[in-house]
C-alpha cells in the first residue's frame, strides 16, 4: 500500500507543481506508472489462454460454442470499453487542470450514463442471445450452448462497465498499481472458479487419497 501511495503521490506532485518538469522525470513517472498497466494487460491474455484450454479440455463442442460468438462478445466489450474511456479522458483533463470538483462531477455523471449505456447492451444481447448463433452459421450441435454462453456473458455486461470504468477513472487519476493488481488477482480468481464451475463433479485421485471435486 505504501508503493501505491508513493505512487500517487509522484502524480499529484506533478499536477499540482506549475514549474517544468524535467525530462528525466517525466520519464521515470510514465516508466513507473505503465508497468502496472502491463502487467495487468498480460494477465488478462494469460487467462483468456486458461479459459480456452480448460474449456477446450471439455471437448470441441464446448470450445466451438465459445468460439462462435466470442467475436460478438469482443463488439459488445469494446462499446463498454469505449464508453468509460471517453469519461476517463475528461476527468484526467479535469484532474490535470487542478479541477477536482468538477472531475468528481464527471465521474458521477458517468456512473449514471454508463449503467443506463450498459443495461441498453445487455438488453439488446439478450434479445439477439437467442438467433445469433444461427446468423453466423453455427451448427445444431453448438447453437443451444452457444446462446446460454452470449446470453450469461451479456447479462452481466453493466459488472463489466463498471469495473472498466473504475478501472478507468483510477488511472486517470494517477493510481495505476490498484486496478493492475486487481486484474492479477481476477485471473487468479478466474482459475479457481473454472476448476469448480466448467467441469462436472468428479473425483481426484492424490496418492492414496481421493477427493471429490464438486
Amino acid at each position: 500500500m505504501s508503493f501505491i501511495k508513493s505512487e500517487k503521490n509522484k502524480l499529484a506532485e506533478v499536477i499540482n507543481n506549475s514549474a517544468d518538469v524535467s525530462r528525466l522525470k517525466k520519464l521515470k513517472l510514465v516508466i513507473a506508472l505503465s508497468i502496472p498497466a502491463i502487467v495487468a494487460q498480460v494477465s488478462a491474455i494469460i487467462m483468456q489462454y486458461i479459459d480456452a484450454s480448460m474449456v477446450g479440455s471439455l471437448g470441441a463442442n464446448p470450445a466451438a460454442s465459445i468460439g462462435l460468438v466470442s467475436t460478438s462478445t469482443w463488439i459488445f466489450f469494446g462499446l463498454c470499453s469505449a464508453a468509460s474511456v471517453g469519461f476517463s479522458v475528461q476527468v484526467a483533463h479535469l484532474i490535470g487542470a487542478s479541477k477536482p470538483d468538477s472531475a468528481r462531477n464527471v465521474f458521477r455523471q458517468s456512473l449514471v450514463a454508463t449503467l443506463i449505456f450498459s443495461i441498453i447492451l445487455a438488453a439488446i444481447g439478450v434479445a439477439i442471445s437467442g438467433p445469433l448463433p444461427h446468423w453466423l452459421g453455427g451448427e445444431e450441435p453448438i447453437v443451444d450452448n452457444a446462446t446460454i454462453y452470449f446470453r450469461v456473458t451479456l447479462l452481466a455486461m453493466p459488472v463489466f462497465q463498471l469495473s472498466y470504468l473504475a478501472a478507468g477513472m483510477l488511472r486517470c487519476s494517477g493510481n495505476m498499481v490498484f486496478p493492475g493488481m486487481a486484474g492479477v488477482l481476477m485471473c487468479v480468481h478466474d482459475v479457481v472458479f473454472n476448476f469448480f464451475l466448467i467441469f462436472p463433479t468428479r473425483e481426484i485421485h492424490i496418492f492414496s487419497l481421493v477427493i471429490t471435486v464438486p
